[in-house]
């Protein structure tokens, strides 16, 4: 790729939430004053076989999206996916993915509407990680990538990823980033009790499915067995991926 002379990282942002019926949220000093239970025993029914999750949303709750939706809209956040979430009474909106400065910007307004139209209908909106002990917390699930100012994706596997070398370099430089920078990620992500998070935050993890993880196993040992380079396989699949990077680059060296 010789014509593209910017690299734009992109973020579209999930955010789940909470609606509390204002009467009751009145009754909770806890979650009027700390966004969160302090105290409590567990409800008759929870979140067991996950029938909430993605199931007919009521109409009370639809109006208020619907209403979200229109206000996000009206500043220019491009609110597209709603729907129920596995935990009772727990939601999400998902906006189109934007550069990230932007989404970061479009993620705070969002919240703010969210909070705001609440209020209309009766209701509060809990943004807390975990407000509820023994169900799901809310999370803020990031679809992240990386684009040229020409509209390529950089981590665009393609159909046929195994021979896609600049997918391959983009995506193990990513993980070799995490690799070296885990503890400072870790740290930045570790800001509250971790007695609270969504997620514990002691481990930092990268995950691909089996499809993708396939074609690395045998792009690396085609590629020692090329360049004739060697590496000590460990137990975890991810130190393959690690030593990759190299690979890749001395691949780009000798062949292209």
């Amino acid at each position: 790729n010789t014509t593209s002379k910017k690299v734009t990282p992109s973020v579209g942002a999930e955010q789940e939430y909470f609606l509390v019926d204002k009467e009751k949220w009145l009754q909770r000093k806890d979650l009027i004053y700390t966004g969160r239970t302090l105290f409590g025993a567990m409800p008759p029914k929870g979140q067991e076989m996950d029938d909430h999750y993605f199931g007919s949303i009521r109409q009370r709750i639809s109006a208020y999206m619907k209403e979200v939706n229109e206000e996000c809209w009206k500043l220019g956040i491009p609110a597209k996916t709603q729907h129920n979430e596995v935990a009772p009474a727990q939601h999400e909106l998902a906006p189109i993915y934007a550069p990230v400065n932007i989404a970061a910007d479009q993620n705070q307004m969002m919240m703010r509407i969210l909070k705001k139209v609440a209020s209309r209908h009766g209701m509060r909106c809990v943004l807390h990680e975990k407000p509820f002990a023994g169900i799901n917390g809310s999370g803020k699930h990031n679809n992240w990538s990386m684009s040229t100012d020409t509209g390529v994706n950089l981590l665009d596997p393609g159909k046929t990823p195994a021979e896609n070398t600049q997918f391959l370099v983009f995506l193990v430089a990513v993980i070799k980033v995490k690799h070296y920078f885990n503890v400072i990620l870790i740290k930045y992500l570790y800001f509250t009790d971790k007695r609270y998070n969504h997620f514990p935050r002691e481990f930092l993890n990268v995950f691909m499915f089996r499809k993708i993880i396939k074609p690395y196993k045998a792009f690396a040992l085609t590629i020692q067995h090329i360049i004739h380079f060697q590496f000590n396989l460990m137990n975890s699949n991810l130190s393959i991926l690690f030593s990759l990077l190299i690979c890749c680059m001395k691949f780009l060296v000798i062949f292209l």
